[in-house]
């Protein structure tokens, strides 16, 4: 962790029949292969998995590694190293409280909106084959899930061209919360948030239109006059007056006008709807939920549903 070593070369072996390649992957000489190209200390992913227990990210760990070593780093490819690392590493997840156990007498559910996330639009739409009344549509396999995720990972350190295949893309109907296997009732979780959506016309159903609202109305008054200003003005309203004035204007206006809630909604909140988390009252996180749209009720029961 305390040097870079350049032009290292690796060998692989192939097997004459099928053309498979072995790549080089020798943990005992304390080296990572993540892509033949780059190969990290296994000491820095353990320094790099520490520092994620410790709510030290791992963008402010490579600067600090920046720091020490004085020369500049790819963040993007340590990240990836490191989670290719952390895919293949064996866990032993101990998802429960020393005091509560495995199934807390008090769930605390709260949304965490910092972690919004970026997706294409491909994604947040529904097939055309799409039955709304169906209930096969709600429940997901997480064990299934959360395999192919690992999957990915791993995939990264090989050619782009097999990547593709393997890539994890936010979806409605194929995005499962995580919930500990000794907590859960099995590997089927349930997850809603396509019915968020009306089929019909795609809009946003009213209980979910309800707590965005009161979501948006948060997230103004957290805002500073400047950021205020600057959304009424992007929203064709005026942005003279107290900021109290200012909100009570942008209020009225996104009530009776869709596309004035939405450029509002996105401008302040971001792209995706963060995470929803079930925690015991000692902190111990039991349960998360990505959201891919804007949270609401559903997604809390969707959690606790399939809580024993």
């Amino acid at each position: 962790m305390d040097s870079i070593i350049t032009n290292v070369e690796t060998y692989f072996s192939k097997c004459e029949s099928c053309g498979m390649c072995f790549r080089y992957q020798e943990y005992t000489e304390g080296v990572h292969n993540y892509n033949d190209t780059f190969l990290i200390g296994l000491d820095v992913c353990i320094y790099l998995r520490d520092c994620l227990q410790c709510h030290i990210p791992i963008g402010s760990a490579t600067e600090l590694l920046e720091r020490s070593l004085k020369r500049k780093l790819n963040g993007r490819t340590i990240l990836n190293a490191f989670l290719h690392f952390d895919a293949l590493s064996c866990h032993e997840y101990r998802l429960n409280c020393s005091i509560c156990g495995h199934h807390p007498s008090i769930i605390t559910m709260d949304l965490n909106r910092k972690v919004s996330f970026q997706c294409p639009a491909e994604s947040l739409r529904l097939p055309e084959n799409y039955k709304q009344n169906s209930d096969e549509n709600d429940v997901v396999d997480c064990e299934n899930f959360w395999a192919n995720v690992e999957l990915s990972m791993i995939v990264r350190g090989f050619p782009g061209a097999s990547v593709r295949e393997f890539v994890v893309h936010p979806n409605l109907l194929n995005w499962a919360p995580f919930i500990g296997s000794m907590t859960r009732r099995g590997k089927d979780l349930y997850n809603t948030e396509h019915r968020k959506v009306k089929i019909e016309d795609g809009k946003i159903k009213e209980d979910c239109r309800e707590i965005t609202e009161e979501r948006l109305l948060e997230l103004l008054y957290q805002s500073t006059l400047k950021d205020t200003q600057s959304l009424a003005k992007k929203l064709g309203l005026a942005g003279k007056g107290s900021k109290l004035d200012i909100i009570m204007n942008i209020k009225n206006a996104v009530q009776n006008d869709e596309e004035k809630f939405k450029k509002a909604f996105n401008k302040l909140w971001g792209c995706s709807g963060g995470w929803v988390s079930g925690t015991c009252p000692h902190g111990v996180v039991y349960a998360l939920k990505f959201l891919i749209r804007s949270e609401s009720p559903r997604d809390y029961v969707d959690i606790l549903l399939f809580f024993f």
